[in-house]
């Protein structure tokens, strides 16, 4: 039977429905430009009503309701959009870092510019031609030595901020790694408030739109993987292996490691098992410090190691205006401390680079047909029909890891490239051949390693990091006399100039600036033009790329960004909606109430 207050009742949890759907309007308009927030909604339902249907039921007609109840309070959110975000800002944050990074170097370079490395070349290689003009003139021989030393000022200083990079890149590996483990543990602790929240039958909405912001900003960071089938058990992995399960958190280590220059690698904690990263800020970083940046340190030594080599070796054939030879313009070539070889100069005799093997009068002996190897390469040749010339082109395209050239004085050289890490890892003649021999690389009957078996003038592996170093001799920095700009007769016939020609030859130093358009790198195929053009022009390439990709994944991630705003975000056109709405609700439930107030008491006052 119905209760003579049920309307007040009725009123009263009409008056607390409207009050909760009030209070929910006002914290959507209150985060209306919160990030990450997602729009909240009542759901009301009718309570139970007064009495079921049954034998033992009163005899009323119908069912008598009993009001209103707000059956839950639920966020507006699709699942899909976040996981499409969560995925494309893996992507954006990798070329977001790739571009920052990339712009980066190419401040560095600074190309084109008057500063840039590319003109003080040039100017380097204009003051010897002015000096093989004049070559007894103080004034240009002091312009060369200036233009020299800003030449290897560039090269250190351009290597020493790529390396200042690298190690800046490292410790921001080491500082997103902390990062990780922070979000991780951030993730965590959410995990158990919103478990406790869910036990008691709450929807524990703020917190579930504050853990999926934490994971996107850690989807920004590395490759993650999440799953929520399960509701007491959300999972956040990472490279295939857990980061985050429920409650429980797993921490990374960002550890030296030695094969790779004491560059952090990335551990999970307490094991040997490594990070696997293919996406994020911290794949873009790796990259970075990795590929990219020891690809351009590289090149500097690589640029430094030539200029060292071949320019000492043609500026120690030439003299000075005191008479002086055999001097280095550039700092000696630093070589490390193994027992590795980088380079080896035929020492035997000189030879006639145009006439097929045999037919040069050079040789102590017939050159017997065959192959030798260089690195596990077999090159063979036919010694009456090729020459020495023949040699260096097969070697050069052999693809052994050399390469191989003939030098001012017509011996035949061989050294490493850069690819090959500028080790050369062995050298014999083939069955019948004896080639190496009779151009004195190797000892008759022997073969390298060990070092002992050579036979000509060899160089150990120049010391990594040259690039720093690299100066000019002391002997050029205190004698411009000494500045090697006149060529020389060779009287015994040995390839090795033994007197001036005259005091006012500047032979010597043509030849020197001719060398802007010899071969230096990639098998002898580039010029330093063409080597720094090259540098200059990928890294363009590569920063255009990134900064496309960059921009392109931003756009999408904004279109996304969009789209669950049409979902999830707040309209405050559509909340004052609302809020008129549940307010009227409010007011009309309060009118019932004032209502069954005076009924009753029309009742009571009927039983005085």
């Amino acid at each position: 039977m119905g209760s003579t207050f049920g309307g007040l009742e009725i009123g009263k949890k009409s008056l607390i429905a409207h009050q909760v759907a009030l209070d929910v309007t006002g914290h959507n308009i209150a985060n209306a430009n919160t990030e990450g927030y997602s729009r909240q909604k009542v759901n009301m339902q009718p309570d139970n009503p007064q009495y079921y249907p049954g034998f033992n039921a009163p005899a009323a007609a119908g069912q008598i309701g009993t009001g209103v109840m707000v059956e839950s309070i639920e966020r507006i959110r699709n699942s899909f959009i976040d996981f499409r975000i969560n995925s494309e800002k893996q992507s954006q944050g990798k070329w977001d870092t790739l571009f920052d990074k990339l712009h980066q170097i190419e401040l560095i370079y600074n190309e084109p510019s008057d500063n840039g490395i590319r003109n003080v070349f040039n100017e380097f290689w204009s003051s010897f031609e002015e000096l093989a003009n004049d070559p007894t003139s103080y004034e240009i021989r002091s312009v060369v030595r200036e233009r020299a030393l800003a030449l290897t000022d560039i090269i250190k200083s351009t290597y020493n901020q790529l390396n200042d990079l690298k190690n800046s890149v490292n410790t921001d590996i080491s500082t997103m790694v902390s990062q990780i483990n922070d979000l991780s543990d951030q993730i965590s602790s959410l995990n158990l408030q919103i478990r406790s929240a869910e036990v008691k039958g709450d929807n524990a909405n703020d917190l579930l739109d504050k853990r999926d912001s934490l994971v996107e900003e850690l989807s920004s960071i590395i490759n993650v993987q999440v799953s929520s089938d399960d509701p007491d058990d959300y999972r956040v992995s990472a490279g295939g292996l857990v980061l985050v399960q429920g409650i429980q958190k797993f921490h990374l280590n960002a550890e030296e490691d030695p094969a790779n220059g004491n560059m952090l690698k990335i551990f999970w904690e307490n094991t040997d098992n490594e990070l696997l990263i293919t996406n994020g800020e911290l794949k873009g970083l790796l990259d970075i410090r990795d590929e990219v940046l020891t690809k351009h340190l590289d090149y500097m030594d690589d640029m430094a190691i030539a200029l060292s080599d071949r320019f000492n070796e043609m500026h120690r054939n030439g003299f000075g205006l005191n008479n002086t030879t055999g001097v280095d313009f550039f700092s000696e070539l630093q070589t490390g401390a193994n027992t590795s070889l980088y380079k080896i100069t035929g020492d035997s005799f000189v030879f006639n680079t145009k006439n097929a093997l045999n037919d040069s009068s050079n040789f102590s002996g017939a050159v017997e047909d065959g192959y030798f190897v260089i690195n596990d390469v077999a090159i063979s040749y036919d010694a009456d029909t090729d020459s020495l010339d023949d040699i260096v082109d097969r070697i050069n395209s052999s693809g052994a890891g050399v390469t191989a050239r003939v030098s001012p004085t017509n011996k035949l050289v061989i050294s490493a490239d850069q690819e090959s890490g500028y080790v050369i890892t062995g050298l014999s003649n083939g069955a019948s051949g004896n080639l190496l021999d009779i151009l004195g690389i190797l000892t008759p009957g022997t073969s390298y390693p060990p070092s002992g078996s050579l036979a000509g003038e060899y160089l150990k592996t120049p010391e990594k990091g040259f690039a720093s170093k690299i100066g000019i001799s002391s002997s050029i920095e205190t004698d411009l006399a000494k500045i090697a700009a006149a060529g020389g007769e060779d009287i015994d016939l040995d390839g090795v100039p033994d007197e001036r020609t005259a005091i006012g030859d500047g032979n010597n130093a043509l030849a020197i600036a001719n060398l802007k358009n010899e071969g230096m790198f990639e098998k002898d195929t580039s010029t330093f033009e063409q080597f720094i053009n090259g540098i200059i022009s990928d890294l363009a390439t590569e920063t255009q790329v990134a900064k496309s990709t960059s921009e392109g994944q931003a756009l999408l991630v904004d279109n996304l960004a969009n789209l669950r705003t049409s979902v999830s975000g707040v309209s405050l056109d559509e909340e004052m909606v609302n809020m008129m709405k549940f307010q009227y609700g409010y007011q009309a439930a309060a009118k019932v109430i004032t209502t069954m107030t005076e009924m009753l008491d029309n009742l009571i006052a009927l039983g005085r």
